[in-house]
């Protein structure tokens, strides 16, 4: 995961993940994990000595509930922001890439043709989890300071293309190893492009940046 704000209370941390989407069940392991420590930040309240202590306990409380509930509605909209449903995946990869600018410092360059509003839900969503992914691997490894994505349609296919200015690595080596290549998050891209029957091609080097092809092609759209 990225770097994690925290806050401390009583002798416990907090965490609030900034991007918490590696695995579908986290979402749901968040929610729990913070739902039980409410009942503690509860107790921890109701243990001032007097009621000044007692204010200020509740304020920190208050701050920690705050940055929870700003984490999920995160969540919520990463996990399917809305324009998702209304066909509008460039708009959707447009927001996502504006918050993760704000939040990584990192400037992101967008080239996004008019792709069509009947693009199917699961097409749109794949393709807005892969950029999700890609971005998300550029801030934890890639040492990055630019980022581009192309999103276009050419003949027939939707191609999505993102390249980084990063400290880039050997992907041979890197897809040769199972594990490395889950901790560049290769493996779920690779999954995501495969099930809608497309493909995808990584160009990468040493000090040399990284760009990732990946191609849909025409039958997953409606005609």
């Amino acid at each position: 995961m990225f770097a994690i704000p925290f806050f401390k209370i009583a002798g416990f941390i907090s965490p609030i993940p900034l991007y918490y989407l590696e695995f579908p069940a986290t979402f749901t392991k968040y929610c729990n994990f913070h739902l039980l420590n409410a009942e503690r930040l509860l107790k921890y309240a109701e243990e001032a000595r007097d009621s000044a202590e007692m204010e200020l306990r509740l304020a920190e409380v208050r701050q920690v509930l705050d940055a929870t509930f700003d984490g999920i509605r995160r969540l919520i909209t990463e996990l399917r922001p809305y324009v998702l449903d209304e066909g509008e995946l460039g708009q959707a990869i447009v927001r996502y890439a504006q918050e993760f600018e704000g939040r990584f410092g990192i400037e992101v360059d967008l080239t996004i043709a008019d792709v069509a509003r009947e693009l199917p839900g699961e097409v749109a969503s794949s393709l807005y989890r892969i950029v999700q992914e890609v971005l998300t691997n550029t801030a934890r490894h890639a040492q990055a300071s630019q980022i581009s994505i192309i999103l276009n349609v050419f003949a027939g296919n939707i191609n999505l293309t993102i390249e980084d200015n990063g400290v880039g690595f050997d992907v041979a080596k890197v897809l040769a190893e199972r594990a490395e290549n889950r901790k560049y998050g290769l493996f779920g891209i690779q999954e995501r492009v495969l099930a809608l029957g497309g493909s995808s091609q990584i160009e990468s080097a040493p000090g040399q940046g990284t760009t990732i092809y990946v191609k849909i092609p025409r039958e997953w759209q409606h005609e």
